[in-house]
């Protein structure tokens, strides 16, 4: 039993590395064990959905490489499970291969993450996607399959489909929302994605209802609810995530949408924070509480508590922002794009940018090969612009000069209300 307190981090991933950055960084001393369940060096997991299924030599990539680890005196537990959290005396309890251990904490964060959604009665064999060892489990079986049925037709699942697409894959995507990546983006964005997908031969099948999955003696067949048949050699399931609060909620931490935290990252109960996928946190911009499944956010986010558990509390305003590269085709979003009623397009052909608003307020931008607009577009929905949408559209004046205009005009504006 280990009986000095520490800064415990249960989560290995973005957030939980980036926290216990920020503590050394701040100038604190205190001792950080980093919990991981995966027996790996924490790793980057944009690329298990791309590079790790094309390349021919996949390497992972780690988040930092190991000697850095002990250079900043982190206790980094590999393969280790927590069984249980006792707020009370600050303690847990962590298992790995039969052995067990009690830690002391005076400061614990939980940077749990998520889990994949999985299809309910489905048979063996269908693919997911999370983990290392999903990308290499998915990656063989692939290698070996001729057609591939998609279950699902949100981020994962259509990078798994291009990937596919490019190792000359047949591939099916079914889903049953109206439209592709439906709580991501904006309809008229889910419509251009369909048809690149559909350009690069992937077949769509959108409203698909109810999706009955049998195994068959050459692979998998899929029966939707109006009787269409598709059948294929491998299926891979991409139909969200569910956010780890078990943890949270054993130790009386607050719920609602993941583990409920205010700006600070600070749960219900004293001494116990959170961070990253699993949290949801009050955003000034959008003024509610949200919970924002994304790397880069993971990473600002852990970043941000970590400084707030060392005594430098602050607002957490950063705009959501995730990326996606899709058949050759990178697509970027900022903000909530699925609260827009309306979306405004700058510019013309494969490199162009989507305005959305709701009412004449920014909410969110979507870059199409055109990452360079992001920046200054992002500014504008942190400041929260709204005015006359088409003042956006004036494609004869950079985006960053434009927008520096409009948003010097419009903080002058809300000063003087």
């Amino acid at each position: 039993m280990t009986v000095d307190r520490a800064v415990v981090i249960v989560g290995a991933g973005e957030a939980g590395v980036a926290a216990a950055s920020a503590i050394r960084e701040s100038g604190d001393h205190r001792r950080i064990v980093l919990i991981s369940e995966e027996p790996h060096l924490p790793y980057e997991r944009p690329p298990l959905s791309k590079e790790a299924l094309t390349d021919e030599t996949p390497a992972l990539k780690t988040i930092r490489p190991a000697p850095w680890f002990k250079e900043q005196f982190i206790d980094l537990r590999l393969g280790w499970r927590v069984q249980f959290i006792d707020a009370a005396r600050r303690s847990l309890v962590l298992e790995t291969g039969g052995r067990a251990d009690e830690l002391f904490y005076d400061q614990l964060l939980l940077a749990t993450g998520a889990r994949v959604r999985t299809l309910t009665d489905a048979p063996t064999g269908v693919c997911y996607l999370r983990t290392h060892e999903d990308s290499v489990a998915l990656r063989s079986r692939l290698s070996q399959a001729q057609r591939l049925l998609v279950i699902g037709g949100g981020v994962i699942g259509l990078e798994v489909a291009s990937s596919a697409r490019h190792m000359g894959k047949e591939v099916v995507v079914l889903d049953m929302a109206p439209r592709l990546m439906a709580r991501a983006l904006a309809p008229d964005v889910s419509n251009v994605i369909t048809e690149l997908h559909r350009d690069g031969g992937v077949d769509i099948r959108l409203n698909a209802g109810s999706i009955d999955l049998r195994q068959t003696p050459q692979g998998m067949r899929a029966i939707l609810g109006d009787g269409t048949v598709y059948d294929g050699d491998l299926v891979a399931a991409g139909i969200g995530v569910i956010p780890n609060t078990e943890l949270a909620a054993q130790a009386g931490c607050a719920l609602e949408n993941g583990i409920l935290v205010d700006e600070a990252g600070q749960t219900s109960v004293p001494g116990i924070y959170a961070a990253g996928d699993a949290a949801a946190f009050p955003h000034p911009v959008f003024d509610r509480h949200v919970r924002v499944e994304a790397w880069q956010h993971a990473r600002r986010h852990g970043a941000h508590v970590g400084r707030a558990m060392v005594g430098t509390p602050a607002p957490y305003s950063e705009v959501p922002w995730f990326w996606t590269d899709q058949h050759g085709v990178n697509v970027q979003v900022a903000g909530l794009a699925a609260d827009c009623d309306r979306t405004l397009w700058r510019g013309a052909g494969p490199a162009r940018t989507a305005f959305h608003f709701s009412g004449n307020r920014l909410v969110a931008a979507t870059t199409l090969n055109n990452g360079r607009d992001m920046r200054p577009v992002t500014n504008l929905i942190a400041a929260g612009w709204q005015g006359d949408p088409q003042a956006l559209l004036d494609a004869s004046t950079p985006l960053g000069k434009l927008a520096a205009r409009l948003l010097a005009e419009h903080t002058a504006a809300t000063a003087a209300a």
